[in-house]
């Protein structure tokens, strides 16, 4: 295993009648299997490129794992001989039609079954052999006590169809549950039987409700999909590690019974319709690591409770109707990696308890109705990566707000578009930010000189400075910047000429210098930069002939009236 033969399996393997154990996954063979010895107990030929038919001529076989090959056609019936296996893994093929009705019936000892990422479709009506059967005075409730042994069933990411409540109240000793990005479609699983689960994933399917109307949020789509709630039943699965109900149309609140979860680490109910406040009974998630409720019409302010999910790593509310201020309490997060409440109704103001926050390596709070200045504790979070501010009203100068920053800043990543900041960049502001790939400071009302610092952040990928009030000139410390592909000094008040070197800037496609108070001629360098696409120089003092025009280059805006240019299309 692990290595980088690329050969054919070799025809021998038939004659090591001691053989027990066959790993040779990751690596790169090709070809069918040839016929395996009798004795055979797991097979592990993953992550290879495999074809042909699949292994099943050694009965004995425990565990199949033949995942992430080049295996196509329909599941074979000769499955059927492989009474002991207990793992069937062909996760990541081209298998399609349906999968075997019999399957419970003919491996009554599998424990484990990955079908996922694959073409099979139709729907699913499985045997599995039943020791007792007994039926609620609702025809939907089936309860059961069935032989199935399955405890893993992963059926992602296929294009199977119809509804499970034939099958899983058969599955009563499931404890991985995974269907999601499939076709299935009516009633929502009925699932309190399967008291065993602790990953549940049914997102991004069609499940629907007795006796709903249509959603107006998905009014405007193709098919007609048909609304419901999540069930408050849900709550009774208390083993539940992970939860994942993204993207299944659920409207309604989020019903409280979900904080008798008590054990969950992961809750996914993004890219729903739900609506109403966040429950208080969350506090009770005091294991959770990820939450994500993003794009969803959730109102309200951010429960004080919120500050008992103390081993939060992930908090996602982007894209809500969220108001009013963030609790103090979000401080006690200290955990917390990341914290997205961008695009919701209005937070106010970042409150100072966020200092505490060591951990925090993303702050995603754009467009989410800011004000104020940004506070100074801000600064001093050592280990964010990603900032943005963008699209807010936030006031001020940065010098007020700004102490220093840490030794060893980890940013890269700083977004403050679209604000009403003011006043000088202080000189020392960028001296610790050796790792910025991207800085947009755009539409703002900066003023003075950009801080020489700027032109020495030698990572810098992208750096939007346009619609400000900075003077002074362009440096040829420019050059330093090797690694920029994106540069926007437009609508100030820059003044000199262009410097040469900006010609060396070899992997710069997008230069925008247009209404400013540049002058002098244009460098015959730009030329030179075998990657430019844009380049914006209207509107300056500018004069001379543009350089030779590149089949790449889109159409230069320059002033025509001052400038030569045979390519140019826009004045």
């Amino acid at each position: 295993s692990n290595n980088h033969f690329s050969s054919y399996l070799p025809t021998e393997l038939k004659s090591l009648s001691m053989l027990q154990y066959f790993l040779f996954h990751n690596n790169n063979f090709v070809g069918e299997f040839p016929l395996l010895p009798e004795g055979l107990l797991q097979l592990d030929g993953s992550n290879n490129n495999l074809s042909g038919t699949l292994p099943t001529t050694s009965t004995s076989l425990e565990i199949l794992n033949v995942a992430n090959n080049m295996f196509r056609g329909s599941l074979p019936t000769e499955v059927g001989r492989l009474q002991s296996l207990k793992t069937l893994n062909l996760a990541n093929n081209y298998l399609w039609k349906q999968i075997p009705t019999e399957i419970g019936i003919i491996l009554p000892g599998l424990q484990q079954l990955n079908l996922s990422q694959n073409l099979f479709h139709g729907s699913l009506s499985w045997q599995v052999p039943i020791s007792q059967k007994s039926f609620s005075s609702d025809p939907d409730i089936f309860k059961s006590e069935s032989d199935s042994q399955l405890k893993v069933l992963d059926l992602s990411s296929n294009f199977l169809t119809g509804d499970l409540k034939a099958i899983l109240p058969t599955l009563d000793r499931l404890v991985w549950l995974n269907v999601s990005n499939n076709l299935f479609s009516g009633a929502f699983p009925f699932l309190p039987n399967l008291n065993k689960l602790e990953s549940l994933d049914l997102s991004r399917n069609r499940w629907i409700m007795k006796n709903v109307l249509p959603h107006p949020m998905f009014a405007n789509r193709s098919l007609t999909l048909l609304h419901t709630t999540i069930p408050r039943n849900l709550g009774s699965l208390s083993r539940l590690t992970t939860l994942n109900l993204q993207n299944i149309q659920f409207t309604g609140s989020i019903p409280a019974e979900i904080g008798l979860l008590t054990r969950l680490k992961e809750l996914r109910l993004d890219r729903n319709a739900l609506e109403g406040r966040i429950p208080s009974s969350f506090g009770q998630l005091s294991v959770l690591e990820k939450l994500n409720m993003s794009f969803n019409i959730i109102s309200g302010p951010v429960p004080s409770e919120i500050g008992k999910m103390t081993k939060l790593e992930q908090f996602d509310l982007a894209h809500n109707k969220i108001i009013g201020p963030l609790p103090q309490e979000i401080g006690s997060l200290t955990k917390l990696r990341r914290l997205a409440l961008g695009h919701v109704k209005g937070i106010g103001s970042i409150p100072r308890t966020i200092s505490r926050l060591s951990s925090l390596e993303q702050l995603l709070l754009q467009d989410s109705g800011l004000s104020g200045s940004i506070p100074t504790e801000l600064w001093s979070l050592r280990s964010l990566e990603k900032l943005e501010l963008a699209h807010n009203r936030l006031s001020g100068s940065i010098a007020r707000s700004f102490r220093e920053l840490p030794m060893n800043m980890k940013l890269t990543a700083l977004d403050l578009n679209d604000n009403l900041l003011t006043g000088l960049i202080p000189s020392n502001f960028f001296i610790h930010m050796k790792s910025l790939e991207f800085l947009d400071l755009l539409n703002n009302t900066f003023n003075g000189s950009i801080p020489k610092e700027t032109w020495m952040l030698n990572s810098l990928r992208v750096a939007s400075l346009g619609h400000n009030s900075f003077s002074g000139s362009i440096p040829p410390a420019i050059v330093e910047l090797s690694s920029l592909l994106f540069l926007d000094l437009s609508m100030n008040f820059l003044t000199g000429s262009i410097p040469t070197e900006i010609g060396t800037m070899r992997e710069l496609s997008e230069l925008r210098l247009e209404i400013n108070l540049l002058t002098g001629t244009i460098p015959t360098e730009l030329a030179m930069i075998p990657k430019l696409e844009v380049v914006q120089l209207s509107r300056n003092s500018i004069s001379g002939s543009f350089p030779a025009c590149s089949s790449s280059l889109f159409p230069p805006q320059v002033d025509c009236e001052k400038v030569l240019c045979s390519c140019c299309q826009s004045c």
